[in-house]
């Protein structure tokens, strides 16, 4: 068996559905007959939002079946109109480091590794595979890019416990994901404590969420909370249970906030609403329904937090119109 550990698992792996992963070891018989790929155990969900596409680079790697595990890369050059192929002589960590200082992430498709392991079964040729590049996102944080830079580094280094490191740094991509949402959104929503029917913010640190009703006394929220209606029992009227906010970045859309889900079909259909927006243009959809605001039920951030529209049915129409959208005040970024 040839060890190609050192050179392909420097890679990180695209699956044909889409998915990130790694591997701790990847072996192949002289005759290319088999192939023993050993996957690592990291999880690299959080990871999948951060990439907007997959291109093709002009990178190709090339297994050759010798009596050792013999490797190399070609690049696809232009040499005036032609183009032409040249052996590059750079280890992976370097190829990678290169793509990476141009913001682009080197992977192999592992559906298009298993072409080429047949083709060259076939034909009695070398392993040919193109190495493809993954583009970040517009507009993502300075911490965000660095955390992805750090994930594909950490991938490449062959020294010590890889599984570990990758684990950490998966770590430290989930917690700036989060910060990030907290920081930048969710701070600046408007929140309601249904134990207390106070409205107020959220607080959170890296771990923990809480909550701190108003100052009693604010002119804005004192004429928001007139226009509110309430129910016999002093609470807030609220249209619930067709809405929530979902507070980490989804892969499916286009903005880097987080995602407000109308799930409740009917309760579109009626309102003509669509199913997923940005959390700004979300809450401007709903407050022509009600006035939006997120729901504080526990000290951990959940992985869906509930909106409630609140009814108003006090005040003039010129000021219902405006404090509609009061809770949206803050969300102009």
């Amino acid at each position: 068996m040839l060890d190609y550990t050192s050179i392909v698992g420097a890679f990180l792996f695209w699956s044909p559905k889409g998915q990130l992963f790694a591997l701790n070891r990847f072996v192949v018989s002289r005759d290319f007959s088999k192939i023993l790929p050993q996957v690592a155990s990291a999880n690299f969900h959080v990871a999948y939002p951060l990439f907007a596409r997959m291109t093709e680079s002009n990178i190709n790697l090339v297994l050759h079946p010798t009596q050792h595990a013999h490797a190399y890369f070609l690049m696809d050059i232009k040499a005036g109109p032609a183009k032409k192929t040249v052996k590059v002589f750079q280890e992976s960590s370097e190829i990678i480091g290169n793509a990476i200082a141009s913001q682009k992430f080197p992977v192999i498709h592992f559906g298009e590794l298993q072409k080429a392991v047949r083709v060259s079964r076939r034909n009695q040729s070398p392993i040919s595979i193109r190495i493809r590049f993954l583009e970040l996102r517009p507009n993502l944080t300075k911490a965000l890019r660095d955390a992805a830079t750090e994930l594909f580094v950490a991938n490449a280094n062959p020294e010590g416990n890889k599984q570990a490191r990758l684990e950490y740094k998966l770590a430290t991509l989930s917690k700036e994901l989060r910060r990030g949402m907290v920081e930048n959104y969710l701070v600046k929503c408007l929140w309601l404590n249904l134990t207390t029917n106070h409205l107020g913010m959220m607080t959170c640190n890296d771990q923990l969420s809480g909550f701190s009703k108003f100052v009693s006394g604010d002119a804005d929220v004192t004429a928001f909370e007139r226009c509110l209606a309430r129910d016999e029992d002093g609470h807030y009227q609220a249209q619930t249970g067709v809405v929530n906010v979902l507070p980490i970045m989804q892969t499916h859309v286009k903005w880097n906030s987080p995602t407000v889900h109308v799930y409740d079909e009917a309760f579109r259909s009626a309102n003509r609403l669509q199913e997923y927006y940005s959390l700004y243009a979300g809450f401007k959809a709903l407050c022509d329904v009600g006035s939006p605001v997120l729901v504080h039920e526990s000290y951990e951030l959940p992985e869906s937090v509930p909106v409630h529209l609140l009814r108003l049915d006090k005040g003039s129409p010129a000021t219902l119109i405006a404090m509609r959208e009061f809770p949206t005040r803050h969300l102009v970024w």
